[in-house]
């Protein structure tokens, strides 16, 4: 049986967008602290890839950014 292999960041980012439901939005630190609770990922690891996810779904229309 292969090993179970974690969901693509991506898919981590829009699950913790939509699981911390902020009406004003959610910071990328707010986003990498979920996801480093959530999956037992050390957050120094994940901070540097939620960005990357994060700049990937501005420039292609998925997320919007609600301040500066």
């Amino acid at each position: 049986m292969p090993a179970k292999r974690p969901p693509k960041i991506e898919a981590l980012v829009v699950n913790a967008i939509r699981r911390l439901q902020d009406v004003q939005g959610s910071t990328s630190r707010e986003i990498s602290n979920y996801i480093s609770q959530e999956y037992d990922i050390p957050g120094k690891d994940i901070r540097r890839q939620v960005q990357l996810a994060l700049q990937r779904g501005l420039s292609y229309g998925i997320l919007q950014r609600s301040k500066g």
